[in-house]
């Protein structure tokens, strides 16, 4: 299925695409995950109206973008690709197999080895056991 025009016009088109697969890795996408994609959307500033960036969403992930697709990123902007991605896969507490597998065929064509994508998820798992902050 062919991006939304919308989605193809924004330069952070195939990280989106990127977590939408993540997101629909496991056959499912869930509130929290649903959530954390808007938001990501949203702080990007892509211009999109709601009820379309919940349709695109609820169309599955599909395979998401190629690896060599984002291969131009600078490491940092890979690190946080993979940071946000390995987030999305654990927020609803369960960071499945196939989950996994998508964000780590993506970090080995980065360039990443087995211990850094380890690291990025042992940063991600002490993130997410931290309490909320109220006054963030």
């Amino acid at each position: 299925m062919p991006s939304p025009s919308w989605l193809r016009q924004s330069s952070a088109a195939p990280v989106l695409e990127a977590l939408r697969a993540v997101a629909w890795a496991d056959g499912s996408l869930d509130a929290a995950e649903r959530e954390l994609v808007v938001g990501v959307v949203r702080r990007l500033g892509v211009d999109v109206a709601d009820a379309t960036l919940h349709a695109w969403l609820d169309q599955g992930g599909g395979d998401g973008p190629s690896p060599e697709s984002l291969a131009e990123e600078d490491h940092f902007g890979l690190h946080l690709i993979l940071s946000t991605a390995v987030r999305l896969g654990m927020i609803d507490g369960d960071y499945s197999e196939a989950e996994r597998a998508r964000v780590a065929a993506w970090a080995q064509a980065w360039g990443f080895s087995a211990s850094d994508l380890a690291e990025i998820e042992a940063e991600v798992t002490a993130e997410l056991a931290q309490p909320a902050d109220p006054f963030a």
